[in-house]
């Protein structure tokens, strides 16, 4: 989470801008951004 709010370098800017694009076009992505903050599902 962290690297999405701070960046460093010309990469880093790129990868700040891809990385939520990936969140919301991916499921499994979504889930393991959600898993991160909150723990892993009971299953």
């Amino acid at each position: 989470m962290t690297a999405l709010l701070h960046r460093a370098t010309a990469f880093d800017d790129r990868l700040q801008l891809a990385r939520p694009d990936r969140i919301a076009a991916t499921r499994s992505a979504a889930a393991g951004l959600a898993e991160g903050c909150a723990g892993s599902p009971l299953e």
